[in-house]
């Protein structure tokens, strides 16, 4: 997304803030588009990943299920803090 470099962030909208590389050390696709989420700090993330496992049950349980065991992980440490 080759706009993101020209986005005000003093705004706090859609900006360019992380790097984004696999795991495995394989290359990403340059012309691929990713949106990072921090769970621990934001909760509109944790409500856009209920929303994804929502979405997602059906066809990928497990991933519905692992993001599910981290909300719960997550907002267990909030009730810590």
């Amino acid at each position: 997304m080759d706009g993101l470099e020209e986005v005000d962030v003093m705004g706090k909208g859609l900006y360019g803030k992380y790097r984004i590389e696999k795991g495995d050390g394989t290359p990403v696709d340059p012309r691929a588009i990713y949106f990072t989420l921090r769970l621990d700090t934001d909760r509109f993330a944790r409500v856009a990943v209920r929303a994804y496992v929502a979405a997602c049950r059906d066809e990928q349980p497990e991933l519905a299920r692992d993001l599910e065991r981290v909300l719960r992980d997550v907002e267990g440490e909030d009730d810590v803090l």
